[in-house]
This record gives structure tokens, C-alpha cells and sequence, in this order.
């Protein structure tokens, strides 16, 4: 009888466990939504204060000629990257930053002393319980599409070898240069 107590016992013990994991996971999924939600109207607002018509997802052209529709005509819409550097050149400060799936755009932007000091204090921050999404707003003023060397490799049949030839190829990688016009930070919660 005590053995069926105990079964019983340990068996409510794993069912409330597992069932306050579940409130806590779909707490977690609804924060995260909300989260998603309040960045996506901020951004919403952006577009439409700077009419912006392209955004990284939408620049991939065939050649850099191709990319003169946005330079200096338009803004551009940035909301993943990573920093890279913030450094200062002749008394004008800058931000590397790239972006992209293999973060394989490069953006060198001059930014104002103000703002470059902002993202350095919230890069050196130490708060565990928040973080900031950062929107950037960029004019650019040049484009450039670089070629990407593919090693095209076979195994060799003789020893543990392998053959290859490298070849250039045409790809969706870019460098640009230009300047953040805005600067905008979202704080979220660390979930």
C-alpha cells in the first residue's frame, strides 16, 4: 500500500511539474509575440515617416549599376546585423556593421558622436534582465558587389587528397558606405 502511495505520489509530482513547464513555455511564446509585435510597429512607423521602399531582403540585383535606383534617392531599412567596429577617421565617427544570412553585407555608415556613443554604452551594458533591438535608418551613397572565390574540390582516388580549382562566382554579396540618418532602440525583455 505504501508503494502504491509512493507510485502515486512521485506520478502527481512529474504530472504538475510537466504542466507547469508547458504555462511557463506558452508564457514564454506569448511574451515573445508581443515582443515581435512592438518592434514590428516601430518599424512600421519608420517606414512610413521615411517612405522606405527597400529594406536588406530586397537588394539583390544582377550587377551594382543596378543598385543606383537607392543610392542617395531613398533610405534603407536595417534591422539585423551585427556591430562589428565603431571607430573614428578624421574626426567623423563610423560603425562597421554586417548583416545578411552568412553576414555577408558589409555596411561601413558614418554616424554622429552622440549616437556612437549610445551604441557603445548599450553594447558595454551589463543588464541580464533586458536588451536592445536596434533599427537603423541609412542613406547610401555607394554599392559595390564583390565576387566570391569558390574552391571547386574533388577527392583524389590517390591518397587522402583533395583536388581543386578555385573559381570566381557572381553572388548576392555587397559592401556599402553611406551614413545612419536614425538610430532606434527597442528595449525587450530577456525571456
Amino acid at each position: 500500500m505504501k508503494k502504491l502511495i509512493y507510485i502515486l505520489a512521485f506520478l502527481f509530482t512529474i504530472y504538475s511539474c510537466d504542466k507547469k513547464d508547458k504555462e511557463k513555455e506558452r508564457e514564454i511564446q506569448i511574451q515573445e509575440e508581443l515582443q515581435k509585435e512592438k518592434k514590428d510597429k516601430i518599424i512600421d512607423k519608420i517606414i512610413d515617416k521615411y517612405n522606405i521602399n527597400y529594406s536588406l531582403d530586397t537588394l539583390n540585383f544582377e550587377y551594382s549599376i543596378e543598385y543606383e535606383k537607392i543610392i542617395n534617392n531613398s533610405y534603407l531599412l536595417i534591422d539585423k546585423f551585427s556591430i562589428d567596429d565603431i571607430y573614428k577617421k578624421d574626426s567623423i565617427y563610423f560603425i562597421s556593421i554586417s548583416s545578411g544570412y552568412w553576414e555577408d553585407k558589409a555596411f561601413y555608415l558614418s554616424i554622429s558622436e552622440k549616437e556612437a556613443n549610445k551604441l557603445l554604452k548599450l553594447t558595454n551594458s551589463k543588464d541580464d534582465d533586458y536588451y536592445y533591438d536596434i533599427v537603423l535608418v541609412v542613406r547610401i551613397s555607394e554599392i559595390k558587389k564583390y565576387r566570391v572565390i569558390t574552391p571547386d574540390c574533388v577527392m583524389s582516388h590517390y591518397e587522402d587528397e583533395y583536388d581543386c580549382d578555385l573559381e570566381y562566382n557572381s553572388s548576392d554579396d555587397f559592401v556599402c558606405k553611406g551614413e545612419v540618418i536614425e538610430l532606434v532602440f527597442i528595449k525587450q525583455k530577456e525571456l
